[in-house]
Formats: structure tokens, sequence, C-alpha cells
């Protein structure tokens, strides 16, 4: 059985999760455990300090397997 995570809606053709540190953090990358496979199709990471104005700090315009790995070096963000 898996553990807690987020999971889209059946239906959802662009879905997204926004996580809140409440407050600026600096951090070197993220692991994503993937729900079976990571999307073919790729994948975006933005970053806001507001959680209103959005910038892209990471693309992957190609993505597989159960785990990807996102370097983000020197990264200070809120969302």
């Amino acid at each position: 059985m898996l553990g807690g995570g987020w999971k889209p809606g059946a239906g959802d053709e662009r879905p997204w999760v926004s996580i809140d540190a409440h407050g600026p953090r600096r951090i070197g990358g993220l692991i994503i455990d993937w729900l079976g496979q990571a999307p073919s199709h790729g994948f975006r990471i933005r970053q806001s300090a507001n959680g209103r104005g959005w910038r892209e700090v990471y693309h992957a315009r190609q993505a597989g397997g159960a785990r990807s790995y996102v370097y983000l070096p020197g990264l200070r963000t809120r969302h």
C-alpha cells in the first residue's frame, strides 16, 4: 500500500501541485516519486516568492521511470 501523496483527478489534462514552505527556503533540488511512471511528455518545475508570479526553473521535455531527480542548485523560494 502506498503512503501519503498527491494524485490528480482522472480527467485532469494539466495536473499541477503547489507546495508552500510558509517562508523563503533554500533548496538544492527535488526528488519526485511518481505513481507508476513519470509522464513521458515531461514536466515543469516553477517557483514563486508570493504564490502569484511564477518562474520556470526546470523543464524535462521527456521523462520516464518511477523517480525523477531535479537539480536546483542555490534556489531560494517559498512556493
